[in-house]
C-alpha cells in the first residue's frame, strides 16, 4: 500500500497536480475532493476542500486521481 502511495505522490507532483483528486484521511476516515493537491515540505499535502472552500492540511493521506465525472457527483454542481 505505501508503494501506492509513493507512486501516486510521484504521479501528481510529476505532473503538476492538475485533474481531479480524492483525498482521504486514513485516521479519520474523512474523504475530500480537489483540484490542485501541494505537497509540502514535511510530507504533508495542502489543498482546498472543493465542497467546502476550506484550506485543509494533511500530515497523513491517501491521494488519488480520479475522473471529472466522479468528482463532479461527489461535490455536486458549481
Amino acid at each position: 500500500m505505501k508503494r501506492v502511495l509513493w507512486g501516486v505522490l510521484c504521479l501528481f507532483i510529476l505532473t503538476g497536480c492538475g485533474g481531479y483528486w480524492q483525498v482521504v484521511d486514513p485516521t479519520t476516515k474523512d474523504v475530500y475532493y480537489t483540484k490542485n493537491v501541494k505537497k509540502e515540505k514535511r510530507g504533508a499535502v495542502r489543498f482546498i476542500d472543493a465542497k467546502t472552500g476550506v484550506l485543509i492540511i494533511l500530515q497523513n493521506s491517501e491521494v488519488i486521481e480520479v475522473s471529472k465525472d466522479q468528482f463532479r457527483k461527489a461535490v455536486g454542481p458549481k
